[in-house]
């Protein structure tokens, strides 16, 4: 570490560089990739793809039956009105 005591400026520069490149370097780009399916491939790309959603959603079951009505709660009694004389 001779480095950092003749010049601590310059190996805190080197440092921030060295972690800047190992940053950028780990950061997922983009590298250009394949082409987009065009013409016949796109058609059984998206035929697939179709395949595929229709086999993942679940089947149509029967409709659920409404639950049964719940009884009326029973009638409280009146509370009676106390009228001041």
């Amino acid at each position: 570490m001779r480095l950092m005591n003749r010049n601590p400026l310059r190996a805190a520069a080197l440092m921030g560089s060295l972690a800047l490149i190992l940053a950028l370097t780990a950061c997922n780009l983009p590298a250009g990739g394949t082409a987009a399916p065009s013409g016949a491939a796109a058609a059984q790309t998206a035929a697939a793809q179709t395949v595929e959603a229709v086999l993942a959603t679940p089947s149509e079951q029967e409709p659920a039956t409404q639950a049964p009505a719940s009884p009326t709660p029973p009638s409280l009694p009146q509370t009676p009105v106390v009228q001041a004389p």
